[in-house]
């Protein structure tokens, strides 16, 4: 039992080592694409970030993997060959990863879209929204018949409880994104001061 309170207190750490590692990463890509020298095209950005990752994946997170005890799917073992033969027979499986590619791509480019218009701040917050979307696709999975053993039922006063707090989430962001009256620009964006400041000298 102590094993496995140690255990999931490593996991919180090591999940905000790795949302702090993740913030570095989108305030840095702020940076190089609106520096003023030559600024970084986000597909560039996007390009740079997948190779990083597929030759990282590669090349030490999958052979790591692979010599991990334990059995596949329970725990940390992955067993990349079965995995790699299992892509290339399904044909669903094939679909399911190039929809998936798509989806991560088109997601990565709007992302770096939002923080080169507007900012790092603003990425993550619309960002949290993802989550409530993803409680919402699993109830219509459910209900609809389509796919219930990948859905969520309602649960009574636990789901409410999502409700509530997935509501006070979506009015957060929308008070955050809220534009000044004045500027036309949201009241947490660095250019509503110079905005203002520039309107009051034309008046």
């Amino acid at each position: 039992e102590d094993l496995g309170v140690w255990w999931r207190f490593f996991g919180t750490v090591m999940m905000l080592f790795g949302n702090a590692i993740i913030s570095f990463q989108t305030v840095l890509e702020e940076k190089l694409m609106k520096t003023d020298e030559t600024p970084v095209s986000p597909l560039v950005l996007v390009g740079i970030e997948g190779l990083v990752g597929v030759l990282w994946t590669s090349m030490f997170c999958l052979p790591v993997a692979q010599m991990l005890p334990g059995e596949e799917g329970h725990g940390g073992h992955e067993d990349t060959v079965s995995t790699v033969r299992m892509l290339i027979t399904s044909s669903v499986l094939q679909a399911v990863t190039i929809a998936y590619f798509i989806a991560i791509f088109a997601w990565n480019i709007a992302g770096m879209e939002i923080c080169r218009m507007s900012s790092a701040t603003t990425r993550h917050v619309l960002s949290q929204v993802r989550t409530a979307a993803t409680w919402v696709a699993a109830l219509m999975l459910y209900y609809s018949g389509l796919l219930p053993q990948y859905g969520e039922p309602w649960q009574g006063l636990e789901s409410w409880g999502k409700l509530f707090g997935f509501g006070i989430l979506v009015l957060g962001v929308l008070i955050y994104l809220n534009p000044d009256p004045r500027s036309g620009v949201r009241t947490g964006d660095p250019r509503a001061q110079s905005l203002l400041e520039e309107n009051d000298k034309t008046v």
